[in-house]
């Protein structure tokens, strides 16, 4: 699809096969523009150099390294406006718990297409500039 509402969305996840086919899913039901990184500190440095072009970041919550709510921490201090978006198939979180540490929804692994395109538009709802 053509990125016809100038949208960036950032997919951070260190298992590179849950990272593609997210990254994909996305491609195919909106028309933002993709950005995905296999390291939480790679999707930093990326929203670091260019703070205000991301409107979404959907990250992963187990990383080597650092892990989503640390990440999540570090985005909005970065950029406060940018919706993060928990992904994890832990079930540690529901989305109440997830919402009350700051992220904008859950999205339990794994998930069908209806249920992202669900999350999204609960997203896009609940949000001013998504």
């Amino acid at each position: 699809m053509k990125n016809e509402t100038g949208a960036r969305w950032l997919v951070v996840d260190d298992d590179t096969d849950a990272l593609d086919t997210v990254a994909r899913l996305l491609a195919a039901v909106s028309d933002a523009e993709i950005c995905s990184f296999p390291s939480p500190w790679q999707a930093l440095d990326a929203i670091i150099a260019a703070p205000e072009t991301f409107q979404l970041v959907i990250t992963d919550l187990e990383m080597p390294g650092m892990n989503g709510i640390d990440f999540r921490r570090q985005v909005q201090m970065v950029s406060p406006a940018t919706k993060v978006l928990l992904t994890t198939g832990s079930g540690m979180f529901t989305e109440e718990t997830a919402r009350e540490i700051g992220f904008c929804g859950l999205l339990c692994k794994p998930f069908s297409i209806s249920s992202l395109i669900a999350t999204l538009v609960n997203i896009r709802a609940a949000a001013v500039n998504f």
